[in-house]
């Protein structure tokens, strides 16, 4: 899987073999993620930035790469990289469903 990831022509087969490596238990993500960032194909390397993305939170090396990611010269990468390391996510809820602007009981008459 290794070899397929840095030595293979076809940028799909590369991009299955880190899905693979990273599956595996006795696989050393870091390692394997930074081989997937110098690929020159961007499906790998967005690819890796979104398995790196959904490892909340994020290790020292995990964040490093990530920071490293935002310098792509895929928009698209540096776009999921720049999205993961953005502190300020918050979670959706209409307004209606804000304690605050329950402030009286509505009733529907039918």
């Amino acid at each position: 899987m290794a070899d397929a990831l840095q030595s293979d022509a076809d940028a799909l087969v590369r991009r299955m073999a880190l899905q693979e490596l990273l599956q595996l238990k006795e696989t050393d993500p870091p390692s394997v993620l930074q081989t997937a960032l110098d690929d020159s194909a961007y499906m790998v390397r967005a690819t890796a930035v979104q398995w790196m993305a959904e490892q909340r939170p994020y290790t020292p090396q995990i964040t490093a790469l990530l920071k490293k990611a935002q310098q792509d010269s895929s928009t698209y990468v540096s776009q999921l990289a720049s999205n993961a390391l953005w502190p300020f996510h918050k979670d959706g809820i209409s307004l209606r469903d804000t304690p605050a602007f329950k402030d009286h009981q509505m009733d529907v008459a039918q």
